[in-house]
């Protein structure tokens, strides 16, 4: 049901500050008009325009954050019949799309082949559309109103009596909200935990596959069964070998220590802080070598594939305020752009990542440049909260233009609204109704 994507192109040299300042003269905040009327693609949650830098030989890049309902074919349909003008102004600027008037046949192709998938992601409300998250919002203030009035018109009625009489009410004017709505198929929930499921024997393969070939290989050479202790010797081998790397790399990681400039801190928080959502976005240098983009690649599978088949009730582990995250590998593996959209301030948002997933966040970023140093890829590292703050406020790039659909919604709120709709469809009795209660 969700996609979500970048649409990433290079910039042509010479022209980042001329963007820059298009990107500029755009409506700030929420635009809704213009060039870029976002507010009119119905299936769009999150968006936003970024740009990269560029960095030693590496090139500088416009990214077009989407996070949508439906087909991306189907999202560029939409983006060209709103907003193509505002379009090719951006994409006029960079490489590949060429000069002339606007024309939304090219427009339409130049976005295709710029679609970038993210090699992680993260959906915090997942099942709920744009249209699903703004219409349960409507209902629960339905609901609330209609509770205050029952309350206020006299003697306050029992539990029951009340639920009954906004489910009749709510039945007569929003027929919809009583039909059970799920937050995914059962069909969707068991292909995505599958592909968790998959995991296993496909790591398991690939990490034993070699000492299993190594033993029959002593079994074929010897003509005899190989002692006990060699077989585990072999087939632990490889996780001794990877562990060994990776902490020489780690013990020669030199972490970024100087402090954060005053003004680049002002010039990061002007934009923060100003809703109950915010968005960030990173780019990061991983460090050389193969291993490292290699260990990165891994990591961001395994929590990709968490994110997707496990963590489908509002949370990634025990954060509870992400809308929508994703990670993606940039320059053949040699710098990660992160993107999210989330509930908060800054300071609370990477509070809570310290406190409740440390060890995840230091999987990822361990394998940056500058990120304080780990221990065996999980410990360590972001739990050094001075160290680990300035490296994100050091790979921190403002947007340029961001778009929230629910602006005055967090993740929590919109679980909370879906319960209540439940509690409709269900037709609650005793206890249940007092818990529904509670939700308003």
């Amino acid at each position: 049901m969700h996609q979500v994507f970048t649409f990433t192109a290079k910039i042509i040299p010479g022209q980042v500050d001329d963007l820059k300042a298009y990107l500029g003269s755009l409506a700030p905040g929420q635009p809704n008009s213009g060039d870029l009327p976002l507010s009119k693609l119905k299936n769009l949650h999150f968006a936003s325009l970024v740009i990269v830098d560029a960095s030693a030989a590496l090139p500088p890049y416009l990214v077009f954050e989407n996070n949508i309902d439906g087909t991306i074919d189907a999202h560029i349909e939409r983006l060209c019949s709103a907003a193509a003008s505002g379009l090719h102004e951006m994409f006029s600027r960079c490489e590949a799309y060429g000069t002339g008037p606007v024309d939304v046949g090219r427009l339409r192709r130049y976005l295709r082949d710029r679609v970038l998938l993210p090699n992680a992601a993260f959906v915090g409300n997942c099942g709920r559309s744009v249209r699903r998250i703004n219409a349960e919002s409507g209902l629960v203030d339905d609901i609330e109103n209609r509770v205050d009035g029952l309350l206020s018109a006299g003697p306050a009625p029992a539990s029951q009596e009340l639920y009954d009489a906004v489910r009749s009410a709510i039945a007569g004017d929003k027929s919809w909200a009583l039909a059970p709505k799920g937050r995914l198929s059962g069909s969707d929930l068991l292909k995505r935990r599958l592909r968790v499921l998959a995991l296993i024997p496909l790591g398991l393969l690939e990490l034993f596959v070699r000492p299993a070939v190594a033993i029959l290989i002593v079994r074929r050479v010897s003509g005899k069964k190989p002692p006990l202790l060699l077989s585990l010797a072999l087939v632990a081998a490889p996780v001794v070998a990877i562990a060994i790397v990776l902490r020489y790399h780690e013990t020669r990681d030199k972490p970024n220590t100087s402090p954060l400039l005053p003004q680049q801190l002002k010039r990061l928080t002007a934009a923060e802080d100003k809703v109950g959502q915010n968005h960030f976005a990173s780019v990061s240098e991983v460090k050389a070598g193969g291993f490292r983009r290699s260990v990165l690649r891994i990591v961001l599978f395994v929590i990709g594939r968490l994110a997707a088949g496990v963590y489908v009730n509002g949370t990634l582990g025990l954060l509870d305020n992400i809308h929508f995250a994703q990670w993606v590998v940039l320059d053949d593996g040699r710098r990660l752009l992160f993107l999210t959209n989330y509930d908060g301030s800054w300071e609370n948002y990477l509070d809570d990542f310290i406190d409740k997933a440390a060890n995840g966040l230091t999987a990822i970023w361990s394998n940056t440049a500058g990120f304080p140093r780990a221990r065996f890829l999980f410990w360590g590292g972001a739990t050094n909260e001075r160290q680990f703050k300035t490296s994100a406020r050091r790979t921190q790039i403002p947007a340029a233009v961001w778009y929230s659909a629910y602006p005055e919604l967090t993740v929590t709120t919109i679980e909370n609204n879906s319960a209540l709709r439940d509690g409709l469809a269900k037709r609650l009795q005793g206890s249940a109704v007092d818990t529904w209660l509670q939700r308003l």
